[in-house]
């Protein structure tokens, strides 16, 4: 006996709200939304239709950069976003919003490496100068112990 499996593709583009046809990473997340990384923006979709992220210019948090690199979602429910120019964008999937995810203005720093570790605690890096930073107890809306972490002489130092 053999199943049969009987699948029609839905083809989506531009002209169905997609950021832009080139998308570069796919993530689902733990609300089932399909997240596209395109080389114009961010695509949220739903299974109906599109919600698209751009940044925006001014001091309001937004995407970082128009070209989404890589997206992933942490434990408390942030979705982590790398853009090309090695720049970090957090967005607050409870709030639907994006967020300082340094709580002091420093979201803006270049990273391109994200780990959480077994106990939830968010780590970015860039990977050339060695300077990132590291949230204990992960990412929260609210304030957050934030430490800096430095590379001197070869070393890292843990700063508070």
């Amino acid at each position: 006996m053999h199943a049969s499996v009987d699948v029609h593709p839905t083809f989506i583009t531009t002209s169905d709200g997609l950021a832009n046809n080139s998308v570069r990473y796919l993530f689902q997340d733990s609300k089932g939304f399909i997240w596209m990384g395109t080389l114009d923006g961010l695509s949220r979709y739903d299974g109906h239709s599109f919600v698209t992220f751009r940044p925006e210019s001014g001091d309001k948090i937004s995407l970082a950069n128009h070209h989404v690199k890589k997206i992933q979602e942490d434990r408390n429910g942030f979705l982590w976003f790398i853009t090309a120019p090695e720049l970090m964008s957090c967005y607050d999937l409870k709030h639907d919003c994006f967020v300082d995810f340094t709580g002091c203005g420093e979201y803006r720093r270049p990273y391109n490496k994200i780990l959480e570790t077994a106990v939830g605690d968010i780590w970015l890096w860039h990977h050339q100068s060695g300077e990132g930073a590291g949230y204990a107890g992960g990412i929260t809306s609210a304030a957050m112990d934030m430490y800096l972490l430095q590379r001197k002489m070869g070393n890292y130092q843990l700063m508070q």
